[in-house]
């Protein structure tokens, strides 16, 4: 996943939930070029609705997917 942010380096936490449900967080840093990658365990089968949420910093203004991302666990 990517934060894009004009002007800046975005850091901070992104989290990433299943239908509301905090699955996993990432740490941006500096040098990270606003990207991350995150390791999901533990879904259970059936379709799963993940969307990303960065907590924003005082720098750039916290922001949500618009849509989910469909994931199917067999």
């Amino acid at each position: 996943m990517q934060v894009v942010a004009a002007g800046v380096e975005p850091v901070g936490t992104v989290s990433v939930l299943d239908r509301g449900r905090v699955v996993g967080t990432i740490e941006l840093e500096a040098g990270d070029g606003g990207r991350g990658t995150l390791a999901i365990s533990g879904l259970g089968r059936g379709i799963h609705l993940l969307t990303a949420q960065f907590a924003g910093t005082d720098a750039v203004r916290g922001s949500t997917t618009l849509l989910p991302s469909t994931v199917l666990v067999f």
